[in-house]
């Protein structure tokens, strides 16, 4: 995929693309692993009797999904950058 264009002397561009696609799929992967440690980092601290570290684990959640939405409209602009 990486070279279909090999002979239209367009390689260089094409490599280029393919990598802002490899890019954005790490990105997302990225950004759900965030997403699901946060989610299990909450799951963990609502069965402490702790409240300083539910409140501390729901304020990470929180900052978390902001960071996530961040992302998302980060690899959204990719799309438009095609």
């Amino acid at each position: 995929m990486r070279l279909r264009s090999a002979g239209s002397g367009h390689t260089d561009l094409q490599l280029v693309i393919s990598e802002i696609k490899e890019m954005r799929q790490a990105a997302r992967w990225f950004q759900n692993s965030q997403t699901s440690a946060a989610g299990d980092l909450l799951k963990w601290s609502l069965r402490s009797e702790n409240r300083a570290i539910q409140e501390t684990a729901a304020q990470l959640v929180e900052l978390n999904m902001i960071w996530s939405d961040v992302q998302k409209h980060f690899c959204g602009n990719y799309l438009n950058f095609y």
